[in-house]
C-alpha cells in the first residue's frame, strides 16, 4: 500500500499518463467494446429523460435561469449551457439504474459521459474525440475506484459516482478541450473540492444528481482552468487533498491508479449492461425470481417467499415507498419479476408499485441478509424458495449477472438492440431510433456533422 513517499508526484504522473493515452493506442476490443457503453449510455438517457421526473424538474429549473443555448438536453427538445445540460443528462442517464454496471461498483457514463457531450457538441468536435474522451474519463475513474480498495459498499463512506464521477469528468472533458498538462493539474486541483455525494439519498431523486453533478463540476473545473483559475496541481498527494481525504493512505495503491492506460478496464474487468433497470444489487433476486416463476401456475399459488442473499443494508427495503425506492428493494424487484415474468421500465411507476397484488406477495417474503455473503460484486448471490399451498417447494440461486461472470462476455450486439430500441422508442419514431442507433454504433467515424446530427436527434 502507499506511504506519504511513495505518492510524491502522483498528481503529475497520472497528468503524464491520461495525456498520452490516445486513440490510437486503443486496442480493437476496447473500440468495440466503447462503442457499446456509448450507446447504451445515450439509449438510457433518453429513456430516462422521459419516464422520471428527476430530469424534467431539472429542466424546467435552466429554463427560468435562462442559460446561453450552447448544448442539447437530451429527450426534452431545447439547448441551455453546456453545465446545465451536462448536469440534466447526466441525471437522465443515471435516473433508471440502467447504465451499464462496473467492479468496483460505479457508474461510469452519467457521470462523465454528458460533461463530453456538452463540449463536443459546442466546440464542433468529431465523434473520434468523444469517443477518446470517454475512454480516458471512465479509465480515471476505474483506476481511481481500484486503487482505493473501497470494493465493499457496505464500507464506502460516499457514494461512489460523486466521489470519483468529477475527476473522470474533467479528465474526459479535458481531452475534448485540448487542454494540456499544466492546465489539466489544475483542473483536477479545482474539481478535487467539488468530490462527494451521500449514500442516504439512494432511492430519491438526488441520486440522479450525483452523476449529474460529476457530469456539471468536471466540465465547469475543465473551463475554468482552461481561463486561468487555479487549484492545488498536486491533489492527490497533498496532506489534506484528495487521497487521505476520501481513502487514506494505508489502503490507497497508487501503482493500481499508475497503470492507467496499460490495460484498459473496459476490457478488463469489464462491464455489465444491464438487462433491467434497477439497482445490481437486485438483479441476483430477478434472476432467480425469473427461474421460478417458469415453474409456478399462478402467483395465487405462493404461500411464502424465503430469500437469502447479500448483506446490502441500503437494498434491504421491504415496502418501498415508492416506485422509484423500489429499484433498490430486492422485495420489490423479485416480486415484480413472480408477478410480470419480466422486469421493465414500466415496473417502477408508482401505480405498478402499489398495485394489491404486489402488497400480497410483499407480505408473504422473508429476506435474510447473510454476513457471508459480502457486499461486492460477483458475490451477490440469492438464494430463493418459494413455498406453494399445496405443500410443495421450489428453490435456486440467483446469480449477477445470470452467468456469475462479470465483465467476461459482453452482452452480443444482436441482443443489446433490443435494449436500445426499447430505450429510444420512448422518445424516437423506428426511423429515428434506427438512425441514433447507427450512429451510435460508428461513434468514432462520425464527422463533426454526423456527430451534431446524433445530438439534434436526441434531443428530440
Amino acid at each position: 500500500m502507499s506511504t506519504k513517499e511513495s505518492i510524491q508526484g502522483l498528481t503529475k504522473r497520472i497528468c503524464e499518463k491520461i495525456i498520452a493515452f490516445q486513440y490510437d493506442d486503443f486496442s480493437d476490443e476496447l473500440k468495440k467494446r466503447s462503442r457499446q457503453i456509448f450507446a447504451d449510455g445515450i439509449a438510457v438517457a433518453v429513456a430516462g429523460s422521459f419516464q422520471e421526473a428527476p430530469p424534467k424538474i431539472m429542466a424546467e429549473n435552466a429554463r427560468e435561469m435562462g442559460g446561453k443555448e450552447q448544448a442539447s438536453v437530451i429527450g426534452l427538445g431545447f439547448k441551455t449551457s453546456m453545465t446545465q445540460a451536462s448536469m440534466i443528462n447526466g441525471g437522465s442517464m443515471h435516473v433508471l439504474d440502467y447504465e451499464p454496471m462496473w467492479n468496483p461498483p460505479n457508474h461510469q457514463l452519467s457521470t462523465c459521459l454528458p460533461a463530453i457531450l456538452a463540449v463536443a457538441e459546442n466546440r464542433g468536435r468529431s465523434g473520434k474525440e468523444v469517443l477518446t474522451g470517454l475512454v480516458k474519463g471512465v479509465e480515471m475513474m476505474c483506476c481511481m475506484r481500484a486503487a482505493s480498495n473501497q470494493t465493499n459498499l457496505n464500507n464506502v463512506p460516499f457514494h461512489p459516482p460523486g466521489m470519483v464521477g468529477p475527476l473522470g469528468a474533467t479528465v474526459g472533458a479535458a481531452h475534448v478541450m485540448g487542454l494540456d498538462i499544466d492546465k489539466l493539474r489544475y483542473a483536477l486541483g479545482i474539481v478535487g473540492s467539488r468530490c462527494g455525494s451521500l449514500m442516504a439519498n439512494t432511492g430519491t431523486h438526488t441520486k440522479c444528481l450525483h452523476c449529474g453533478q460529476s457530469s456539471y463540476v468536471g466540465l465547469d473545473s475543465a473551463l475554468l482552468a482552461e481561463k486561468g483559475f487555479t487549484g492545488n496541481t498536486d491533489i492527490f498527494e497533498a496532506a489534506n487533498g484528495y487521497v487521505v481525504s476520501f481513502f487514506g493512505i494505508d489502503d490507497f495503491n497508487e501503482e493500481v491508479l499508475l497503470s492507467y492506460g496499460e490495460k484498459s478496464r473496459i476490457v478488463d474487468p469489464g462491464y455489465e449492461v444491464k438487462p433491467y433497470p434497477s439497482n445490481f444489487a437486485t438483479h441476483a433476486p430477478i434472476n432467480a425470481a425469473l427461474e421460478l416463476r417458469e415453474k409456478i401456475d399462478s402467483i395465487s399459488n405462493i404461500e411464502r417467499i424465503v430469500m437469502v442473499g447479500v448483506n446490502l443494508p441500503y437494498v434491504n427495503r421491504p415496502f418501498p415507498k415508492t416506485g422509484l425506492d423500489g429499484k433498490f428493494s430486492v422485495q420489490y424487484t423479485a416480486v415484480r419479476a413472480l408477478i410480470d415474468g419480466k422486469v421493465t421500465l414500466d415496473s417502477f411507476t408508482d401505480e405498478a408499485r402499489f398495485a394489491p397484488e404486489v402488497d400480497m406477495l410483499l407480505n408473504k417474503l422473508e429476506f435474510t441478509m447473510d454476513p457471508n455473503i459480502p457486499a461486492e460484486i460477483g458475490k451477490a448471490n440469492m438464494y430463493m424458495t418459494i413455498h406453494l399451498k399445496d405443500g410443495n417447494a421450489l428453490s435456486t440461486v440467483g446469480y449477477a449477472p445470470r452467468n456469475n461472470n462479470f465483465g467476461k462476455e459482453p452482452l452480443p450486439w444482436e441482443e443489446h438492440l433490443a435494449k436500445l430500441r426499447s430505450c429510444f422508442s420512448t422518445r424516437l419514431n423506428p426511423v429515428k431510433t434506427e438512425r441514433a442507433i447507427d450512429l451510435c454504433a460508428s461513434i468514432d467515424s462520425l464527422r463533426t456533422e454526423e456527430f451534431k446530427e446524433l445530438m439534434d436527434i436526441i434531443r428530440c
